[in-house]
């Protein structure tokens, strides 16, 4: 019988670098990270390729899953590296 269960990761968004009040460009850098998160590589290493990436928060065995919804980005990494770039060229130096 499948059972739920989630597993997520989660920013701080009340402080530091991903607060919207201690950074301008927070949306961006949380965009980055969230593109840097290799989720099925998560899956093979700490879970051992045991169950289903949920790409949603909720997985395929949920009566609440939506089909063909992905709530998080792709795993990109030189899209991160773009947007972090992009951040880093927008900041004018002090």
């Amino acid at each position: 019988m499948p059972q739920v269960g989630t597993g997520f990761i989660a920013f701080n968004l009340k402080n530091g670098p991903f607060s919207q009040k201690d950074n301008p460009d927070a949306l961006m850098l949380r965009t980055a990270a969230a593109h840097a998160i290799d989720h099925r590589g998560i899956h093979e290493a700490v879970f051992n390729n045991q169950g289903q990436v949920a790409e949603q928060f909720y997985s395929e065995s949920s009566p609440w899953h939506a089909k063909d919804v992905v709530s998080w980005p792709q795993y990109d990494l030189d899209k991160a590296k773009a947007l972090r770039k992009r951040r880093r060229t927008a900041t004018p130096s002090c």
